[in-house]
């Protein structure tokens, strides 16, 4: 830490307390500086720079207190910003990108802005001096991150950073991969749909560049392989659009890579933080392999044999660091999901250690391991069935734990749905356990997409065993009436003939039921409407 560190943290406390008081105090004092030091420059007064790049320094520390502020200033402060990226000092044009990145978050919200700034980053990405290539690419990065719509833009970014890449020394390649990393990553399947002919293209020729860059580090190399193995995850999983990646002599040789650079990390023992890191990047970058060549990735996975490819995942799966077994928990499921044959002789085994990691103290994990489990029981079906109670139990145990975090139980309450569309009639035996906490947690999730499949899952469980669920009919009625409005066309017809199928095979009186399950009216005039 020095003087200007302490400074310039403290201006961002104050502007995050202080807010549109402090903006209102500091932005004439910026402004006034700013262009002072134009003056200072053009007479050849040697400070005039270090001036303007303080102030722009300022500018970005305010950004998370006053940025809201800020913002309804863009059409002036944004050209003075964008024009500070090609000042003659490379301190100015660093710092200037450092600040526009700080703002991504509200420029990524206004569509006329967007362009220009993208365009100046670009344009740095190119810079002829280090430091200013690093800040240009982590505000690229940045901006990426906070983008919804990148899909017009995505020719743009990829050819930019193609070509930083030719001109780029080794040290610095670790940069140009983040921003890379991210732009997949944000357009996802929008890859294949809005990239065009020309961005197809590209990324055709961005593979073997990034393989090739790949072939020239050691297995031991974890602080350069690592960023460039998450890069790759993030480009492989989109591997539609890569005739290349199903051939052989590239995505074997890859997958030999990664298999010796996971056997060096887990022989070390994860002593160090980055053999760690670089477990996880080769558990994500298989995923992308999975995801990219679906079944075609099995005869790559058997082709191990020092050691076996399974004996590799399992050690991962049984690793004492959390991080590793919740990447390798992720890797399950696109495994189970595309090659399911390859797990034929260790459905127990694996299911096991996955109803082992469904423990409170780490969420993640977790969370990942009850997805895992979901997929395995939407390959298995009624084979699923025999593990399905202690499966349960543990859902159920920890939805209701009272520390639970909330992301961690709604996610918990949609699998119990998939669950239920995976083996119906198993789960149908077993509402006695589960139907009940469903109904009462169900309206905290919030995805969507999810929550139809969680909802269309257990419609489809009840009408295959509907007498356990008069037992909880207050609460599963109180979770249709509070789903109404979100559902679909498709799902609320589904939850209106459940109810009209429960009511009309109803062995007493509904209303009476309701009551003595202290339904609220509301609840009761909503189940009244749908079953007249």
């Amino acid at each position: 830490w020095n003087l200007r560190k302490c400074a310039a943290m403290c201006f961002e406390d104050l502007a995050c307390v202080l807010r549109g008081d402090f903006f209102a105090a500091v932005l004439p004092i910026v402004q006034a500086r700013i262009h002072s030091s134009e003056n200072q420059q053009q007479k050849q007064q040697l400070p005039g720079w270090k001036i303007e790049e303080s102030c722009i320094l300022c500018l970005g520390k305010i950004a998370k207190g006053c940025g809201d502020q800020l913002a309804t200033l863009f059409d002036s402060i944004l050209p003075i910003l964008g024009n500070k990226t090609s000042h003659p000092n490379p301190y100015v044009r660093s710092i200037a990108c450092w600040s526009l990145g700080a703002y991504a978050p509200w420029i990524c919200t206004f569509e006329s802005y967007f362009p220009h700034v993208l365009a100046y980053l670009l344009e740095r990405v190119h810079d002829g001096d280090a430091y200013v290539k690093v800040a240009a690419c982590a505000a690229l990065g940045n901006l990426i991150d906070e983008a919804e719509q990148l899909e017009n833009h995505f020719h743009q970014i990829l050819n930019c950073i193609m070509c930083a890449f030719e001109k780029c020394p080794e040290p610095l390649l670790p940069k140009l991969y983040d921003p890379l990393t991210s732009l997949f990553e944000n357009v996802g399947e929008g890859v294949g749909e809005g990239a065009g002919e020309k961005g197809k293209a590209l990324v055709a020729q961005l593979l073997p560049l990034l393989l090739s860059k790949l072939g020239s580090l050691e297995d031991e190399d974890v602080v350069e392989l690592s960023p460039l193995f998450a890069c790759l995850a993030a480009v492989l999983a989109h591997g539609s659009l890569f005739s290349v990646l199903k051939e052989k002599p590239i995505s074997q040789p890859l997958f030999e890579k990664t298999m010796r650079v996971m056997k060096g990390c887990l022989e070390r023992g994860l002593e160090e933080t980055e053999d760690s890191e670089m477990l996880y990047d080769c558990l994500s970058l298989l995923c992308g392999l999975t995801c990219g060549l679906k079944q075609d990735v099995l005869p790559i996975l058997q082709s191990a044999n020092n050691p076996p490819f399974g004996a590799l995942l399992f050690d991962c799966m049984k690793n004492d660091v959390s991080g590793v077994r919740q990447n390798s928990f992720s890797l399950i499921g696109d495994l189970v999901k595309h090659t399911p044959q390859f797990f034929a002789s260790v459905w127990g085994e694996l299911i096991k250690i996955l109803v082992d990691n469904l423990q409170i103290a780490y969420p993640i994990v977790c969370n990942n391991a009850a997805w895992a489990l979901v997929a395995v029981a939407q390959s298995l079906s009624s084979h699923f069935d025999p593990y399905l109670t202690p499966i349960l139990e543990n859902f159920v145990f920890l939805i209701d734990y009272d520390d639970i975090q909330p992301t961690l139980s709604a996610s918990l309450t949609l699998a119990l749905g998939h669950l239920c569309s995976a083996t119906p009639s198993g789960m149908a035996s077993k509402f006695d356990v589960f139907l009940e906490n469903w109904c009462e947690n169900i309206s905290k999730a919030t995805d969507s997409e999810e929550k139809e499949v969680s909802f269309q899952g257990v419609c489809t469980a009840i009408r295959v065993n509907p007498s356990p669920v008069y037992g909880c009919l207050e609460p599963l009625v109180r979770s249709f009436y509070e789903y109404r409005e979100e559902a679909s066309e498709e799902i609320a017809g589904e939850m209106r003939a459940v109810l009209q199928g429960l009511i009309g095979g109803a062995p007493s009186n509904w209303e009476q039921m309701m009551r003595e399950q202290q339904a609220s009216p509301e609840v009761v005039q909503f189940l009244k409407e749908v079953c007249t």
